[in-house]
């Protein structure tokens, strides 16, 4: 897809920066503007060039909306939002050493400030906003005066603003201020709203295919409640990680809904030659499946539009889930013809398999180390597993580096014997 940004210059960097770091599988037009009455023309030129446009703000973005009333491809901004407004608060109590009870707004929704004042136990703030038509000619010189007078009246003031000229402005004339930047999250999702919409408009029809994932665990065995709200949310994460990068290599949008966690939304081509062909379903069920009380299950559905294809991989996923060897069921319409998308053979791999190969140890060792949790607990400490495994200390400590280096091994405690280094106590997931 190629996206075009619209918008003030520090935002689109941030944008960008996101993006490579992401790697987000986009092709980029960016067109800088300060000025937005500007905007709406500049935005016809570049819906001309690109699949989709990023508007950097709320107002450049409802400005150009009112006045072409009608968008030719997706369009959609960047909120406002609470995380953004957190990190600016924080921000602004280290840099200006600011109690945050007097804070200065222009077009920023102050709701959402007083939101996350209250979040970090703040709840008696005083909220100043500029009564300032956003669409208003000069826009950035009457913030800036609104901001300079609440701050003349009381030196106190903090100034949030998320119009750059503004914060140049006010940081000129030595008022402290500081600009409202969109948080990485609300970035990635808004991306993954354009793909989505872009690849709906697409002319696909017939060539729509949706993944859904869901995904389940048991941690019961864990009676520390913090390490295991913890495991949960690392498994939660690394399963999430794992869809998206398989989402970025399909040039897919990634979405979630009440019942089922993960979707992937792709075409038709990208789901055959990539997804099945290069066996990323099968690479799927396996890392979701880390331990045997792990399970993950698949649903593929084909469809002439991308809710057909949603419904037919929701048919499919409920196939899966009744399947205890085959968790991987594909569905091409909506006849009960549902069919397996993977062999029994094809799953041969098991979870201590995949981690043995992907730690350089054999299946044997790792056996032998699940089989010593098992019998002694866990967590544990390297000296006791060396003891029920028979070997030296300084053999497990090398198989201890590894299964951290792949992330298995969480130290809970350390305990102190006198003199020497304290002995670790280990959580160890295999």
């Amino acid at each position: 897809m190629k996206l075009g940004i619209i918008g003030a210059k520090s935002i689109i960097d941030i944008l960008i920066k996101v993006i490579r770091e992401e790697t987000i599988d986009i092709d980029i037009v960016s067109v800088e503007t300060d000025v937005i009455t500007e905007t709406p023309k500049k935005t016809r030129i570049l819906e001309k060039q690109v699949d989709a446009i990023l508007f950097t703000g709320v107002y450049n973005y409802y400005f150009t909306l009112a006045h072409l009333k009608k968008a030719s491809i997706p369009w959609s901004f960047l909120p406002h939002n609470r995380i953004s407004a957190m990190q600016a608060l924080l921000q602004a109590s280290i840099n200006f050493h600011s109690d945050l009870k007097h804070i200065s707004l222009d077009t920023y929704d102050p709701q959402i400030i007083r939101e996350a004042l209250q979040t970090v136990g703040i709840n008696d703030a005083k909220i100043y906003t500029a009564t300032i038509d956003p669409n208003a000619e000069n826009l950035n010189e009457k913030l800036f005066h609104a901001h300079s007078k609440r701050y003349q009246q009381n030196n106190e003031v903090i100034c949030l603003t998320s119009h750059q000229v503004c914060h140049e402005l006010l940081t000129k004339a030595g008022i402290p201020c500081l600009r409202i930047y969109p948080a990485r999250e609300i970035i990635k999702e808004q991306i993954y709203y354009l793909q989505l919409q872009h690849l709906n408009v697409s002319e696909k029809q017939g060539n729509y295919a949706v993944v859904a994932i869901h995904y389940n665990y048991i941690f019961d065995n864990e009676k520390d409640p913090a390490v295991r709200d913890w495991e949960k949310l690392r498994y939660q994460h690394e399963i999430r990680e794992y869809v998206y990068t398989i989402a970025h290599k399909l040039q897919a949008a990634v979405f979630s809904d009440d019942i089922v966690p993960l979707f992937i939304v792709t075409s038709k081509n990208m789901l055959n030659n990539v997804f099945l062909k290069q066996q990323d379903h099968i690479k799927l069920l396996q890392f979701g499946q880390q331990l045997q009380r792990f399970r993950v299950c698949l649903g593929i559905g084909l469809g002439n539009s991308m809710l057909e294809a949603k419904a037919h991989s929701t048919m499919a996923l409920n196939h899966a889930f009744k399947d205890i060897d085959v968790r991987a069921y594909i569905a091409r319409d909506s006849s009960e013809n549902v069919a397996p998308a993977v062999t029994t053979e094809l799953l041969e791999k098991t979870p201590l398999k995949v981690m043995a190969e992907h730690c350089g140890f054999t299946v044997a060792t790792l056996q032998k180390l699940n089989n010593a949790l098992e019998k002694i607990g866990n967590p544990i400490t390297a000296e006791q597993l060396a003891e029920e495994m028979h070997m030296n200390v300084r053999s497990i400590n090398r198989i201890l580096v590894k299964l951290e280096d792949a992330g298995c091994v969480n130290v809970v405690a350390k305990q102190g014997h006198g003199r020497g280094r304290p002995t670790r106590v280990l959580k160890i997931i295999i």
